[in-house]
């Protein structure tokens, strides 16, 4: 017997904070926790928001995964299915679905009426063309090794789709809410141009975009939601994302008024950001993580006790707290503190008696030199004069290599470093999400980590969904990763934004992503 994915339904838009209304619209009942409102959303009006990495591409099948491609696909597109901010996986296109009891067959039942900005239907042959696209061969789509589990997908009729897998995978449906439903129609008729004229069924549509710099959405008059006023979304008449790397600059027209919304701020503002009435922070269910790689494929470090050593003497708090003001805290794999499969430990404990009796084994009694690559950023190098200082504390002569981002790509792809300096986003979404560490396959796996017992229990997990069983397993990644000491997990740091206290609505998609759908600016 088919068991129903939701005891209720909710939206994907969960309003960031504490709980509101529950209201129903049409076949769905909105649940919304969020900031308290006195006043009713108001209509009309722009948003402006400064991201962090500029839009790459407003096709998902060419995206280069910069922050403003991410906010910009919610606005443009749905997906199947969203994820909260806590990591709970809810309805969008699809109203609801079922899992057969083996765990291989989700048939999903798409709501009706929807259309795309080009008027045309968004129907289940819709929703299977745009599979078909992202897992065909050569796909340059970021995600479509997520999609690797799937065996079949078909339309069984106008408003069902059928996914069938290969093997049951509990990280499927999260993925789904990365699978971003285009109009067919669009795609086949403008080919490569549909990166610069992108069509989706979202609460907004493309009005202009400057590649590398401004892009600006206008209303869909017809968008298939509602809002808790009963209606239609959205809100706002317009929305502007702009890039804007740096820092200081997307801080400074925060407060000028030039923007509403930056999409990040620096811990080291946190403090004087929360005191400013005229300003409320955004509190993302996501992290930075800092690690160490030690390329485990060619000397010096394909010696196991000289990478222990190594591990043994980086003082992990020291750092973390160094680099958040106070904010951050060590981790054992790369993942929130607050997330269900958060791993408590173990980790390398900081011990210089371990460091000397490490590199005696190792074959270095007198001690080691090393270089350490970085790539040329502010908190690369912090983090780098830190650990040199350590290292060559424990006797491990370190001499840092400080290279453009593309150079130290290269060289870690060429598996040409030898200690390297990581950081990486991480979501409450899914544990699997950070698999790339261990996949031997994958790119993101600088060091050349090749650990089947890690693999195996990875799938493991995968083919459960009761957490407690697929945390244990990680649990258990979580030691082998110490022993082996090829990645050296030093810390996370929360990651913050912050907004006018006169923006309302807006939400965070999986916690990772501000979700303007609902985004209402106070009189």
């Amino acid at each position: 017997m088919n068991q129903p994915a939701n005891q209720f339904r909710t939206s994907r838009r969960t309003l960031i904070g504490a709980a509101s209304a529950l209201a129903a619209a049409g076949s769905i009942a909105r649940l919304h926790t969020g900031f308290a409102q006195d006043a009713a959303p108001v209509r009309g009006g722009s948003l402006t928001m400064a991201v962090v990495g500029p839009i790459t591409s407003l096709d998902p099948f060419s995206s280069k995964l910069g922050s403003g491609d991410g906010i910009s696909y919610l606005a443009i597109y749905n997906t199947l299915v969203g994820i909260t901010r806590s990591g709970e996986i809810v309805p969008e296109l699809a109203r609801e679905w079922t899992i057969s009891d083996d765990g291989l067959t989700y048939t999903f039942t798409l709501n009706e009426g929807v259309t795309f900005h080009d008027g045309t239907s968004l129907d289940a042959a819709a929703v299977v063309a745009n599979f078909d696209r992202y897992m065909a061969e050569g796909s340059t789509f970021p995600g479509t090794n997520k999609l690797e589990p799937i065996a079949s997908i078909e339309a069984t009729d106008a408003t069902t789709v059928t996914i069938t897998l290969s093997a049951p995978n509990a990280p499927f449906l999260a993925a789904m809410s990365n699978v971003q439903i285009a109009s067919p129609t669009a795609v086949e008729s403008l080919g490569e141009d549909f990166a610069l004229n992108p069509v989706g069924s979202g609460p907004f549509k493309l009005e202009s975009w400057e590649p590398g710099s401004t892009a600006t959405y206008v209303r869909n008059e017809n968008y298939w939601q509602q809002g808790d006023d009963g209606q239609p979304l959205p809100y706002l008449d317009k929305f502007i994302i702009e890039g804007v790397p740096d820092d200081s600059v997307r801080l400074l027209n925060l407060r000028s008024g030039t923007f509403d919304i930056n999409e990040r701020v620096e811990p080291r503002d946190r403090a004087q950001l929360e005191a400013d009435s005229s300003l409320q922070l955004i509190d993302y269910a996501s992290v930075t993580t800092y690690q160490l790689a030690l390329n485990v494929t060619a000397a010096p470090f394909d010696n196991q006790p000289l990478r222990q050593a190594v591990a043994a003497a980086i003082d992990r708090d020291a750092i973390i707290q160094n680099i958040s003001f106070g904010t951050g805290y060590t981790i054992a794999l790369p993942f929130p503190r607050d997330a269900w499969f958060s791993i408590e430990g173990p980790t390398a404990e900081y011990n210089l008696d371990t460091v000397a009796a490490k590199l005696e084994e190792a074959g270095y009694p007198d001690g080691a030199d090393i270089k350490l690559s970085i790539i040329n950023r502010p908190i690369d190098n912090q983090i780098a004069q830190i650990v040199k200082a350590q290292l060559d504390a424990a006797n491990i002569r370190t001499e840092i290599e400080v290279l453009e981002r593309t150079t130290w790509v290269d060289l870690w792809n060429a598996r040409g470093g030898q200690l390297g300096i990581l950081q990486r986003g991480s979501s409450s979404n899914d544990p699997d999400d950070q698999s790339a560490w261990f996949d031997t396959e994958n790119i993101a796996n600088f060091a050349g980590y090749d650990s089947q017992p890690i693999r195996d229990l990875i799938a493991q997990a995968n083919e459960t969904t009761d957490q407690e069983e697929r945390k244990a397993y990680w649990q258990q990644i979580a030691e082998i990763v110490v022993e082996d000491a090829v990645y050296i997990f030093i810390g996370a740091v929360p990651v913050v934004g912050a907004m006018k206290a006169g923006v309302q609505g807006v939400s965070l998609s999986g916690g990772a992503t501000v979700d303007i759908g609902k985004a209402w600016m106070q009189e």
